[in-house]
C-alpha cells in the first residue's frame, strides 16, 4: 500500500487520536498506533576521540502508522559528555528526518545526545549514546627543525607573508617558514645581545614589518630593532627597565595604534616603555606587581577599552588597570597559582568577559580566575597539566567556538579542551620526545586555516605540531 506523507500542524501524542489541520485530509483514524513517533534512524554508538567531531549526522525520524511527518519541530540537547552540536531545533524535511552533528566532549566517556518532539502536553524522546576514547587526533606528530642553542623563549610573526619564529636563544635567531609550516636554517638577529631572556616580534612602528625586542641578559633593559624594508633589521636601541626582567609584551596603552611595551620583572615591578610613534620609546611610570612575575600579558579586563596589565607571579596573578594614558591604577592581587610559569587571558566560560588562565610549574596545574568583567576575579580553580608546565596559550583548536588550553611541559605539549563553562578536559599530550619546551606559540604556519603549535626547546630545537 502506498505511503502517504502528512504535513504539520499535526497534533502528535503519544496514546492519543492525530487529527490533521482544518484544511488537510483525511484525518488518522482513531487508535492509531502512535507508541513511538519519534526513532532514531541512523548515528547511534558512534566512537571517535575525545574533542573530534563525528563522522555521522544524528538522525531521527518522525512518522506515524509508517507515515512520516515533515515540519515536526525537534529539539537537540546535550545531556551528558560536554560535547557540543551544530544544530539545536531542527524541523523534520519531507522524509520527516532531523539531524544535528556531534563533536565529543573534551574528556573520555559516554556522550548523549537527546532528541525531543513536542506536541501540546505529550512529548516523545530518543537518547543517542556515543563514546569519546582518550587520546588526540587533532595535531600530528612532531617535526624537529635546528635552532641556534638552548632557548629561552619565542614569538611568532610574519616576513614577507609568511609566518616566522623569532627565538631567544645566545642570541635572538629568526627562522622563516616556507608557508607549508617548514622552517629554513636560524639567522641570528645581528645587535640583540648575548642570550637574551626572552623575546617579542611586533610591529612596533605601523610600517607593516615586523620589529625585535630582546630583553637583555645580564643587564636592565630591553634592545629594540627595527625591521628595514630592503630586509634585515637595524641597529639596537637600548631601553632601561627594572632588574632581573624575565618578560615583555607589547599593546596599544594610549590610544595612538602604536604599541607600548610592558617588561615584567623579577622582584615586583613592571616597567612600561611609551612609544612615541615611530618605534623609539620614553620611560613611563613603573608598576608595582606581585612577588617573582613570570609572565605578562595585556587585555582589557573590564571592559572599558582600554588595555590593562596581568601578570602571573609566584602565589598570585595581578591586575593593573589602565587609565588610557600609559599609566595604571593599584594592582589588586587574586591568589592561587603555585609558581606560575605562564598567563593567558581569554573567555574560557562563554559569559563575555575575559577570564585569566595560568600554568603552575609548583603543582603542575593550570588556575583558572572567571572574570565578572568588572576587573575583579573568583577564586582559582585547578585543572592537571602535566609535568613541568612552562607556557600556556588559550586557542579554540577543535573548532567548537570554546577556548581551550594548549601548554608545554617537560616532553610534550598537552591541550585541554575547554567545556565553555570554565572548566576543562584530561590533559591529552603530543611528544615532543626528550626535550623540554620552553617557549610556545599557536597559529597558522601552513596556510590550511587551522592552528598549529610551535614551541621552542631547550636542547636547540624548534618543535612543529601541524593540525590533521
Amino acid at each position: 500500500m502506498r505511503s502517504t506523507r502528512y504535513a504539520l500542524p499535526v497534533l502528535l501524542a503519544l496514546t492519543a487520536v492525530v487529527t490533521a489541520c482544518k484544511t488537510h485530509a483525511p484525518l488518522i483514524a482513531p487508535g492509531a498506533n502512535l507508541a513511538s513517533p519519534l526513532v532514531i534512524t541512523s548515528g547511534n554508538n558512534q566512537t571517535g576521540p575525545a574533542g573530534s567531531t563525528l563522522a555521522l549526522p544524528l538522525v531521527v525520524t518522525v512518522s506515524v502508522n509508517s507515515t512520516t511527518v515533515s515540519g515536526a519541530s525537534i529539539t537537540f540537547a546535550v545531556t551528558a559528555g560536554g560535547g557540543t552540536i551544530t544544530s539545536t531545533t531542527v524541523t523534520t524535511d519531507s522524509a520527516g528526518q532531523a539531524s544535528t552533528i556531534l563533536t565529543l566532549g573534551p574528556a573520555s566517556g559516554t556522550n548523549s545526545v537527546t532528541a525531543t518532539l513536542t506536541s501540546g502536553t505529550s512529548t516523545s524522546s530518543v537518547t543517542f549514546n556515543e563514546t569519546a576514547t582518550a587520546g588526540s587526533v587533532l595535531f600530528g606528530t612532531a617535526t624537529s627543525f635546528t635552532t641556534s642553542g638552548s632557548a629561552a623563549g619565542l614569538s611568532l610573526g610574519k616576513v614577507g607573508g609568511n609566518p616566522a619564529v623569532l627565538v631567544a636563544q645566545d642570541t635572538a635567531s629568526l627562522l622563516l617558514d616556507s608557508g607549508s609550516g617548514t622552517f629554513g636554517a636560524p639567522q641570528d638577529v645581528a645587535g640583540s645581545g648575548q642570550k637574551p631572556k626572552g623575546v617579542l616580534f611586533v610591529d612596533l612602528n605601523g610600517d607593516g614589518l615586523f620589529d625585535v625586542v630582546a630583553i637583555d641578559s645580564g643587564a636592565a633593559s630591553v634592545s629594540v630593532l627595527l625591521a628595514q624594508a630592503g630586509g634585515g633589521f637595524g641597529p639596537a636601541t637600548s631601553y632601561p627597565t627594572g632588574t632581573g626582567s624575565v618578560a615583555v609584551a607589547a599593546g596599544d596603552l594610549t590610544g595612538d595604534n602604536k604599541p607600548e611595551l610592558v617588561v615584567a620583572n623579577g622582584p615586583n615591578s613592571v616597567s612600561v616603555l611609551i612609544n612615541n610613534g615611530s618605534g623609539s620609546f620614553t620611560v613611563g611610570t613603573p608598576v608595582s606587581v606581585g612577588t617573582g612575575p613570570a609572565a605578562i600579558v595585556l587585555a582589557d579586563v573590564n571592559g572599558d577599552g582600554k588595555l590593562d596589565i596581568v601578570t602571573a607571579n609566584s602565589i598570585d596573578v595581578t591586575v593593573a588597570l589602565g587609565t588610557g594614558s600609559g599609566t595604571f591604577g593599584a594592582a589588586q592581587f587574586f591568589f592561587g597559582t603555585s609558581q606560575a610559569s605562564g598567563v593567558a587571558v581569554g573567555d574560557v566560560n562563554l559569559d563575555g568577559h575575559p577570564d585569566i588562565v595560568t600554568s603552575n610549574l609548583g603543582n603542575n596545574t593550570i588556575s583558572v580566575f572567571l572574570g565578572t568583567g568588572t576587573g575583579s576575579f573568583g577564586a582559582a580553580t585547578n585543572f592537571p597539566a602535566g609535568t613541568a608546565p612552562t607556557s600556556i596559550v588559550l586557542a579554540d583548536v577543535n573548532a567548537d567556538n570554546r577556548l581551550d588550553v594548549v601548554v608545554a611541559t617537560g616532553g610534550s605539549v598537552n591541550v585541554l579542551l575547554g567545556t565553555g563553562t570554565g572548566a576543562f578536559g584530561t590533559a591529552t599530550p603530543s611528544s615532543l620526545g626528550s626535550v623540554t619546551a620552553v617557549g610556545l606559540a599557536v597559529g597558522d604556519l601552513n596556510g590550511d586555516g587551522k592552528p598549529d603549535i610551535v614551541t621552542a626547546n631547550s636542547n636547540g630545537t624548534l618543535s612543529v605540531l601541524l593540525h590533521n
